[in-house]
């Protein structure tokens, strides 16, 4: 975090505008952001927790949960832990709650989250996989040390967990802008939470040309292998016509197992998931080329239009690839390769239309109607024609969970058999029905996010505007002296009531230790409130004198950066342990509804008191911390000449100018560096001073 104003790089939050902003502020927003750092745990607790996860069996160890994505442990399935580890009161004892914790995550990464679904494995990495756009998401990992657990269940290094620095939502993230608007082709489906959420109208904007694609009813399937077999029966016939295909699937995994069908079949086609994310230029820009046949997971719904009969452009482009490397577009040969296959996609591009435009194929239902809506949405673009099928089953995970019984009971009543379809348009509203269920799902899921990271917010936004006005305050020595007379009120205040015995011992001590010794005579004899207003104005008189001191002998300038620099510091530290103060409170406070307790006003309730007492502990923090410092110059000595330190210090480097300084300060990292040793030289031809015996030139010296 910054400790100059120079370091700032954000400006101020006036007016943005979302490219695809359903899929920002909807999809993104069912998790917050969050920067983080490595933590100080024990990566092999992970794999101790995957080693017995292994060994625990569903329904008789515990129960799952796909539709809340969560795994409940058995009584059974506790006592096998406790046997198993020897550890009695595993899930009961507070001193085993970690690796309780731990073990639950190992069974929800074997048990709930798939590879190629939900993640891939390259070059030893776990890469979570988006489930929206198929994208590769580098970088990011999962939270509350799942991440880990996939990890060890996938035999990769265990990295460290993390630990929150700073969190916000999407949701109050973009609330932050005054204005705010966005673009995108399907988000009429989510009007109403763009309005609670946001404040935003969503308005349809018509085609400029008539929309002619044709929307086939979906066709249901008994298993699994049935409708994929369905599907390359219609690649296959399609193929032969001539006709281009794009097919969409929800995962990895169903592409593969779908281009595996197709290359059985002799069937050329080209696959697009995040496996091949850096070839999705080169695919997409081919998919409406006659013949052809692209198999996609949800990359294929992201705005880009197919162009029917191929990309004139793209290919001119390959082809100068191809024959001489890189070429100017403002080449002769450029243009004229240009026109030739402007000339070759244009006739293509009749005889496609002709076929009846591209033909969009579907294997699953998406949990989210838009993800379905873009991807027929590659179809029928500008007025051309296009025809759009989903292929379903009643073992694809939505009709399983969500779907309704209706369409089991009718199936059933019919007696199909193996191969047979069924396809009506009541079955695709009822299915519709379905996605609908899991929308309201996950918008109440957003909702519950929302509610409690409001809380959070406020502290956030007294925290952050806080932190802004000690980078701008060119009085800060008076304000961290108003920080420093507020904690003196406290102390007087918490042992001097105004009900109750007083406790002037521990006022002293606590003086004491915060301001250094020698106030005792401001406080004898005082052993209540009235005595302590009467000598309260000499105590404070006392300590700014002290503190005047201390900051002169430091320097103008040189004080003014200190100063800032422990507000900040110690800032950035409460604030640091009160977000994992805050994770914990969360992860439990749930429980509080057993107890018929709201547990959100739970929350809110606890987190105030949590804040209240670290912001207690940072102003306690930075007035002991500004009596307590010293400034230490690279020759050894303390800024005040003297050497003595008495009780408690805290010695920062510091230096009489901005080139001067150390880089932990010069380049704002939060550090202390130790003053440099001074002493007699060794000469190059001495014993060295390790003890080694060797001469100094030739051991610790051989560098220097």
């Amino acid at each position: 975090m910054a400790v100059n104003e120079s370091h700032l790089v954000q400006r101020g939050h006036a007016y943005c505008i979302v490219d695809e902003v359903d899929s920002i502020l909807i999809d993104e927003a069912r998790t917050p952001l969050i920067i983080s750092g490595p933590s100080d745990d024990n990566v092999e607790m992970y794999t101790t927790s995957d080693r017995i996860a292994r060994q625990l069996k569903e329904g008789r160890d515990f129960e799952k949960d796909e539709k809340e994505r969560n795994v409940a442990m058995t009584e059974a399935g506790i006592a096998r832990c406790e046997e198993l580890l020897k550890l009695p009161d595993l899930f009961s004892d507070a001193a085993h709650s970690d690796l309780a914790h731990r073990i639950v995550q190992a069974l929800k990464a074997r048990i709930l989250f798939q590879k190629d679904v939900h993640y891939v494995v390259k070059d030893g990495e776990i890469i979570i996989v988006d489930e929206f756009t198929g994208r590769l998401m580098v970088g990011r990992r999962y939270s509350d040390g799942l991440h880990q657990a996939i990890e060890a269940k996938e035999g990769v290094k265990v990295g460290r967990e993390s630990q929150t620095l700073a969190t916000i939502t999407l949701q109050n993230y973009f609330r932050m802008y005054r204005k705010l608007a966005g673009m995108t082709g399907t988000a009429a489906t989510e009007a109403e939470e763009f309005k609670e959420i946001y404040g935003l109208e969503v308005i349809v904007v018509p085609t400029n040309v008539e929309m002619i694609r044709e929307d086939c009813p979906d066709v249901i399937y008994r298993t699994v292998l049935e409708k994929f077999s369905a599907a390359a029966d219609e690649i296959e016939e399609s193929y032969k016509e001539g006709c281009p295909v794009l097919v969409g699937t929800t995962s990895i995994e169903s592409s593969e197992r779908l281009s595996k069908l197709l290359k059985a079949r002799k069937i050329p086609h080209q696959v697009l998931n995040a496996k091949h994310h850096e070839r999705e230029a080169q695919i997409v820009a081919q998919a409406g080329h006659l013949g052809a046949v692209t198999v996609a997971t949800n990359m294929a719904g992201r705005g880009t239009d197919i162009l029917l009969g191929g990309n004139p452009e793209f290919l001119t482009r390959e082809a100068l690839r191809r024959e001489n490397g890189e070429a100017a577009e403002s080449s002769e040969q450029y243009s004229a390769l240009l026109e030739k296959y402007r000339e070759q996609c244009r006739a293509e591009r009749e005889k496609v239309k002709a076929l009846g435009g591209l033909k969009i194929l579907g294997t699953e239902r998406h949990e989210s109607r838009r993800i379905d809506n873009q991807l027929r949405g590659r179809a029928g673009r500008q007025g051309d024609p296009g025809s759009s099928r989903f292929y379903l089953s009643l073992e694809d995970d939505l009709l399983r969970l969500f779907g309704s019984e209706r369409i089991q009971g009718l199936m059933e009543k019919l007696g199909m058999e193996e191969g047979e379809s069924i396809e009506h348009n009541l079955l695709t509203k009822a299915i519709a029905n379905a996605q609908k269920k899991v929308e309201q799902l996950h918008f109440d899921i957003r909702k519950q996010l929302l509610a409690y990271d409001n809380v959070m917010n406020r502290q956030r936004e007294a925290v952050y505007t806080e932190r802004q006005q000690i980078l701008r305050d060119e009085g800060i020595q008076e304000h961290v002296w108003e920080i420093i007379e507020g904690v003196i009120d406290d102390i007087l205040e918490r042992y001097f009531p105004e009900e109750g015995e007083a406790d002037p011992a521990r006022a002293v001590a606590r003086l004491k230790a915060i301001f250094g010794s020698g106030l005792e005579a401001r406080l004898e004899g005082v052993d209540n409130v009235r005595d302590m207003l009467a000598h309260r104005d000499e105590l404070v008189a006392e300590i700014r004198d002290r503190f005047i001191g201390k900051v002169e002998t430091l320097g103008k300038e040189e004080g003014r950066a200190l100063l800032r620099f422990l507000v900040l510091h110690t800032l950035d530290s409460g604030w640091k342990d009160h977000l994992l103060a805050m994770d914990e409170l969360r992860r439990g406070i749930g429980l509080r509804a057993i107890g018929q307790k709201d547990p959100l006003l739970e929350y809110q309730f606890k987190s105030y008191n949590l804040f209240q007492s670290m912001m207690e502990r940072v102003r306690e923090s930075v007035a002991e911390l500004a009596f307590r410092v010293r400034v230490v110059s690279e020759r050894g000595g303390a800024s005040d000449g003297s050497n003595r330190r008495e009780g408690r210090e805290f010695i920062l480097p510091f230096g009489a100018s901005q080139e001067q300084q150390p880089p932990s300060l010069k380049h704002g990292v939060e550090g202390v560096q130790q003053p440099v040793k001074k002493g007699p030289k060794t000469g190059r031809n001495d014993p060295c001073p390790c003890g080694s015996g060797k001469k100094f030139k030739h051991c610790c010296g051989k560098n220097a």
